[in-house]
């Protein structure tokens, strides 16, 4: 039973998320999850404290580091090639954990733009409202095998 339930949390929530996209698709009110501007009666699902995007072999890999993720959420991948026009292209499960560790998650695109993209993760707070981090920069290049570039929440 504890597992049908939580596999109806989370298709409400995935269903929450597409059409929040849907209605939302420019997402003129979204707030960097990162930001110390968040109002105190939002909750973000977790704080970020990492985020890298990493070129290799035709391949950006993502990585995001968490800390405090209590309750399971899902994580949307977003892409764009203007750093305004973010498209979804991808979705990650986060797994709620009752202590206040640091949590790893990964996304691979494996088709990635030909020339410069930029990547941020997106999530739902308690209240319904989209949070993402700010964007990562990652050139394809034939000249730049591998690239690294990372944020880090002081």
């Amino acid at each position: 039973m504890k597992t049908l339930h939580k596999t109806i949390r989370n298709s409400a929530l995935l269903a929450l998320i597409i059409s929040f996209n849907l209605v939302n698709a420019q997402m003129a009110n979204t707030r960097n999850f990162a930001s110390e501007e968040i109002e105190t009666k939002i909750k973000p699902i977790s704080t970020l404290v990492s985020f890298t995007a990493q070129l290799y072999n035709k391949t950006v890999y993502l990585k995001w580091l968490v800390n405090g993720q209590k309750e399971d959420c899902i994580y949307i991948i977003q892409r764009s090639a203007n750093d305004i026009d973010f498209k979804t292209i991808g979705y990650v499960n986060g797994t709620g954990v009752p202590i206040n560790i640091d949590i790893l998650s990964c996304f691979k695109d494996t088709k990635p733009l030909s020339s410069k993209a930029y990547y941020r993760i997106a999530t739902i707070t308690n209240l319904g409202e989209l949070l993402h981090t700010q964007s990562q920069i990652v050139e394809n290049t034939n000249s730049i095998d591998m690239q690294e570039l990372t944020l880090v929440k002081n």
